[in-house]
């Protein structure tokens, strides 16, 4: 096993241990229901076939459907999917939609492939998997260096199969063909209400509080855009390349502007260039990494001077570390509450494709605010009264109505 998925199913069993789940369901709750690998050939623009690899797991359909991210990566592995995979399980759960968790990659460098290369891999691998996913099977959405274009091909691939235009197929699709207005921003808007929520239970004031940001994709960026929305001082954020700092402050639209106009953070005129690793060591009052996973290790945790981290990121923490930022009494909001607003609207979105009536932003962002704030008050109550970290009250909440909804539907035959 990867050391990701390692990671996964020891917090899974942990939590079992604590809510006296005995191994044989803990094993039953660790394993996916269905693993799925194809090889498939694309044809480059140049001529040339090229064959490719991808993967869909479904990991649990107890609450409903299964909904999971459509990875396109180099880097992406089966085990790594079904580690994604199961921690959707537990977002889908935590937030209480009727959804359960999957996941699914294409191992390919992006990058090196053109816009139709891309389109005629993305539709292929569809087609290749199009027995195994469906509006209520399992409903693919947008992850890591996978847009709601993508999500448009898969979309109308789909569609092409079955005969039928199917919009609940996907999330995260174009508005035009059947998404929701804010799925985009979705991730970002969440963050900023439970860093607003959280000040609010220890009674302080957001304004002036300083935020350090890992990932200036749609995750961080949005985030960012609703944290100095909110009075907070954006000091430093990074992309893959390079981070900036500035100890005064960014005009963090004068960043992202930056950004979109180069490509790349290097150069910005009105900040210090830094590294990744020194952006984890200034000192804030929140860190948000909105990478990718496993950024945050036994090896650098000791450098951290934050008092607190939403993980904003998928796993961004491993177990190890976390049990030292335990003891350093670092807050952490974890990645199954931290980013879920992009699976709580992902779920507007499916539900819009039952209703074909079109959801307005304010319809959204008041919907989204209402469930993630109430989640958050449960996981901060019960990690106030079992003291807890907010990562282990999350999962009890989540583990639990998996199990009791496994239970409820008993095992066939």
């Amino acid at each position: 096993m990867g050391s990701l998925l390692e990671d996964t199913i020891r917090k899974l069993q942990k939590t079992c241990a604590n809510l006296g789940i005995d191994e044989g369901y803990s094993k039953f709750l660790a394993t996916p229901e269905q693993n799925v690998i194809v090889n498939f050939p694309v044809i480059k623009d140049s001529g040339k076939l090229e064959m490719l690899q991808g993967f869909r797991v479904r990991h649990s359909n107890a609450l409903g459907p299964a909904k999971g991210g459509q990875i396109i990566s180099q880097y992406a592995t089966l085990d790594e999917t079904r580690a994604l995979a199961m921690l959707m399980t537990w977002k889908c759960a935590l937030i209480g939609v009727p959804l359960g968790g999957s996941n699914g990659a294409i191992v390919a460098d992006p990058t090196k492939y053109s816009n139709k290369e891309l389109e005629r891999m993305v539709r292929r691998f569809t087609a290749s998997i199009i027995n195994v996913i469906g509006p209520e099977i399992d409903i693919p959405g947008p992850d890591l260096n996978t847009d709601k274009k993508i999500m448009g091909y898969i979309m109308d691939t789909y569609s092409m199969g079955v005969g039928e235009t199917t919009h609940r197929i996907c999330t995260g699709k174009p508005v035009d063909i059947g998404g929701i207005i804010g799925r985009e921003e979705a991730v970002g808007w969440g963050l900023g209400y439970l860093l607003h929520e959280l000040y609010r239970k220890e009674f302080q004031e957001i304004s002036g509080q300083t935020v350090v940001i890992q990932g200036i994709g749609n995750v961080g960026r949005n985030f960012a855009i609703a944290a100095q929305d909110m009075g907070a001082k954006i000091i430093a954020i990074s992309d893959s390349s390079t981070g900036i700092y500035n100890p005064d402050g960014l005009n963090i639209i004068e960043v992202i502007d930056f950004k979109a106009e180069t490509g790349s953070l290097i150069n910005y005129p009105n900040a210090r260039m830094i590294t990744n690793t020194s952006l984890f060591e200034l000192e804030c009052d929140v860190l948000i990494p909105c990478a990718t996973h496993s950024q945050i290790t036994k090896h650098n945790v000791n450098q951290l001077r934050c008092r607190r981290i939403i993980e904003g990121a998928n796993a961004a923490i491993t177990s190890a570390a976390e049990k030292i930022l335990w003891d350093r009494n670092i807050m952490v909001i974890p990645d199954i509450l931290a980013n879920a607003g992009g699976v709580i609207v992902s779920y507007f979105e499916w539900v819009q494709g039952f209703q074909q009536i079109l959801w307005s932003m304010d319809d959204v962002k008041m919907q989204l605010r209402k469930i993630i704030v109430a989640v958050f008050h449960q996981v901060y109550d019960l990690q106030i009264r079992e003291e807890i970290s907010l990562r282990d009250a999350a999962y009890r909440i989540a583990v639990k109505r998996i199990y009791e909804a496994e239970s409820l539907r008993g095992i066939f035959p």
